[in-house]
């Protein structure tokens, strides 16, 4: 768990998370994929969070092959980041204050759920060209980044030399 204290009140929260993969070759390819369900649940005292309705629901997961190609190795990915898929967080907002000046508050509830699904497809390529260095070369298109529904995809080529020391 983690715990804060400001604004937001004196936070905790405990987590829970459960995964599996599984690995398994297919002619020249070595494919692996796995998943994650998590489950975090909000502690709060005091601050502007309150009530109940304080738990998320998250998942990720991915899935990549992998074989020789080309002296190096071709690797192809397939990706979601975590994301929340259900949570509400209820909020105690301080509006106005009465003539006496106490703190007039409204509650509201607010969804954790983003407008998107970030998917992320990549196929890079990587080979040693000395002893202790590798050259990788690579491309990412990121299908609504940030999980936000109407942001543009996003491409991202990259290139890299690992040199050990």
């Amino acid at each position: 768990g983690t715990g804060a204290e400001g604004a937001f009140g004196r936070l905790s929260s405990g987590l829970a998370f459960v995964g599996a993969s599984r690995s398994f070759e297919t002619g020249e390819w070595h494919v692996g994929v796995a998943g994650e369900l998590g489950l975090a649940t909000l502690e709060t005292a005091g601050g502007i969070l309150s009530g109940a309705g304080r738990t998320a629901f998250s998942t990720a997961f991915s899935a990549d092959a992998v074989r020789p190609l080309a002296g190096g190795t071709l690797r192809l990915s397939l990706e979601q980041p975590l994301r929340i898929e259900r949570g509400r967080l209820r909020l105690s907002l301080p509006v106005d204050r009465t003539p006496e000046g106490a703190v007039v508050l409204r509650t509201m509830a607010v969804g954790l759920e983003p407008s998107g699904r970030e998917i992320d497809i990549g196929v890079d390529w990587t080979r040693a060209v000395a002893p202790g260095a590798t050259l990788k070369i690579g491309t990412l298109l990121i299908r609504e980044p940030g999980h936000v529904a109407d942001r543009n995809p996003e491409a991202v080529i990259f290139t890299g030399l690992r040199v050990g020391l």
